[in-house]
């Protein structure tokens, strides 16, 4: 397992595990003490690049039905990975829409 940070970015790297190839940033809102965990980048051949549906600046409020608030950047990785070719359920927030998107988890390099 390695974790690398890079100036807002996370990056995590799990054996044996694929993702939906997206880069998450933290973001705290001046008005609260919570914070939200937004699409930073997506990789360039990547399961959410390659669907077309998530964007950068997407807020993402569930993964696989359980919702992220309180949760960092890692927790929220480790709710994206899982086995290749597996499928996972990603809700966003677009300004006021709310959205669901099914990706297929690949290896990301």
């Amino acid at each position: 397992r390695a974790c690398h940070q890079g100036k807002r970015f996370w990056s995590v790297t799990m054996a044996g595990t694929a993702g939906i190839g997206v880069q998450l940033r933290e973001i705290v809102s001046k008005n609260s003490a919570t914070s939200e965990i937004q699409i930073g980048d997506l990789v360039p051949q990547g399961p959410a690049k390659l669907g077309g549906i998530l964007h950068v600046g997407d807020v993402i409020t569930k993964v696989a039905g359980k919702s992220v608030r309180g949760l960092d950047t890692v927790e929220v990785y480790r709710l994206l990975v899982g086995p290749p070719k597996s499928r996972v359920r990603v809700q966003v927030r677009r300004g006021t829409a709310t959205f669901d998107s099914t990706l297929i988890r690949e290896e990301v390099k």
